[in-house]
């Protein structure tokens, strides 16, 4: 399961505030690990965030590149925004694998996940290789963080099929 413990930043922590999401229906297994809280020390400053929060609203890319570890022939997708000409920002990420996409909300069809996390914005669909993404993480600290959380996530009903390669299904 996941430690609690320390993690530090230099990020200040973000949330969404604009949008409203539809609810997804979760296993308890699910909602168990997404409710854990996890105090975070940021310059100093201890803060208590749930998983879901972390993994939504401020390191859903440390995620992914655990998660894509973990899930055969899986690749990392970004929702950017589009801020202008030359400027985008992360909105979310997640692990794209045969038209589902995998994150700390569960199991989505791609093109439902990529309208959730892009209502209202002017966004770009991104794929990473996973092996490129190796330098996202602030720390050692959310590094072992997010492995521990993907960890968990790949024991939960949602992710069942998720660690099968797909030349065995």
């Amino acid at each position: 399961m996941v430690d609690s413990g320390q993690l530090k930043s230099h990020q200040q922590p973000r949330k969404p505030d604009c949008i409203a999401l539809p609810e997804i229906s979760l296993s308890d297994e699910l909602r168990s690990i997404q409710n854990q809280i996890v105090v975070i020390n940021d310059s100093g400053i201890d803060m208590s965030w749930s998983i879901h929060d972390i993994f939504t609203a401020r390191a859903c890319d440390e995620l992914a590149v655990k998660l894509a570890e973990a899930i055969p022939d899986g690749d990392i997708i970004h929702v950017r925004a589009r801020l202008g000409a030359s400027s985008d920002f992360l909105v979310h990420a997640g692990v794209l694998r045969d038209d589902f996409v995998y994150d700390v909300e569960g199991v989505h069809d791609v093109d439902d996940w990529v309208e959730r996390w892009s209502r209202g914005l002017d966004v770009e669909i991104h794929f990473r290789d996973p092996l490129s993404e190796r330098r996202t993480f602030a720390s050692s600290q959310s590094e072992v963080l997010a492995g521990d959380v993907a960890d968990a996530l790949m024991g939960v009903p949602e992710f069942a099929k998720a660690g099968i390669s797909l030349a065995l299904l």
